[in-house]
């Protein structure tokens, strides 16, 4: 919802954290039938080594970034958080 409703506002992506450690090949496959079954248009990638995850200190899923457009994290949220509260996050930065 939040991606159909503003998308053209802001470059949307989500990485798969790979907590099930597939291989690439697996995880793919897993996240192409998560986008079907839920219309995700977005782009998905899969860490397949978590790497990512150690990098930016992922311990709970899902954990949200917005990224400035200089590549600098300028907010954070961990956990389910109710639209209008991560459209009021992202405002911010409109």
């Amino acid at each position: 919802l939040l991606y159909a409703q503003y998308g053209s506002q802001f470059i949307l992506a989500s990485i798969d954290v790979n907590r099930e450690q597939d291989n690439a090949a697996d995880g793919n496959a897993r996240i192409a039938t998560f986008m079907s079954a839920y219309g995700a248009t977005w782009t998905y990638a899969l860490d397949v080594d978590q790497s990512v995850a150690r990098s930016y200190g992922i311990s709970v899923t899902p954990t949200h970034f917005i990224i400035d457009k200089d590549g600098n994290v300028v907010d954070r949220h961990e956990g389910l958080e109710p639209l209008d509260g991560l459209v009021a996050r992202l405002s911010r930065y409109w």
